[in-house]
């Protein structure tokens, strides 16, 4: 595939850093994520990037230190509330300056990216209103890409059922 060719939209998707998790080199992993990221950047300008959930490993007090590693991406980047990402929505939406559930405009596409749990790490649906709310905002944009941690389809034991989700889709 020539990735010089023009493209509309140019994105990179990454989940499940957990940084902070016993046994792992997750340090490294963050260091690696970044230098990767920017190296593909400086060949194939991207638009964003999203990191998808758990980005941490359960601890609180590590969101600040993986953000850190996170901010020196090359580009603009938006995250979603994983159920290893075990903080309270006040306190992620301080910490990235971005609420749980949050829509991006870019050129003419819209980026939905909703949480699926909660401080306790349990699996959930995404607030259903608001995402039908704001896809139906969104229906004029040449595209609409929606952003979860949690699969909505119970195809393996990391999902949850959520019929209503894929109703409102159709």
């Amino acid at each position: 595939v020539d990735l010089q060719k023009k493209s509309t939209l140019r994105f990179v998707v990454a989940s499940d850093g957990h940084y902070g998790e016993k046994g792992t080199e997750f340090d490294h992993y963050y260091q690696d994520l970044v230098k990767n990221i920017s190296s593909f950047h400086s060949e194939n300008k991207l638009d964003f990037c999203v990191i998808n959930g758990d980005i941490i490993h359960d601890e609180k007090d590590l969101l600040v230190t993986a953000k850190k590693h996170l901010d020196n991406l090359p580009v603009d980047y938006y995250v979603s509330k994983g159920n290893h990402d075990k903080v309270s929505d006040a306190y992620w939406n301080e910490t990235w300056g971005m609420p749980v559930n949050h829509a991006v405009k870019l050129k003419n596409n819209t980026l939905l990216l909703a949480t699926t749990s909660n401080e306790k790490g349990e699996y959930l649906s995404p607030d259903l209103t608001w995402m039908k709310a704001k896809l139906d905002a969104s229906m004029a944009q040449d595209n609409i890409f929606i952003f979860l941690h949690i699969p909505q389809a119970k195809w393996s034991r990391h999902a949850i059922d959520t019929p209503e989700f894929f109703e409102f889709l159709r």
